[in-house]
């Protein structure tokens, strides 16, 4: 039977994708806040 999920590359380059959104934000004063949020969250699993 097939593993559902994913495997440590395809959840490292997600988190990668997300911190991104973090600190392209840091640099557009009128991002969404949500690119915060999901960038401060991600930033423990590495």
């Amino acid at each position: 039977m097939k593993e559902k999920g994913l495997n440590g590359f395809q959840l490292k380059v997600c988190m990668t994708f997300l911190m991104l959104l973090d600190h392209i934000a840091q640099f557009m004063p009128h991002a969404p806040i949500g690119f915060h949020y999901v960038g401060r969250i991600v930033a423990p699993i590495f």
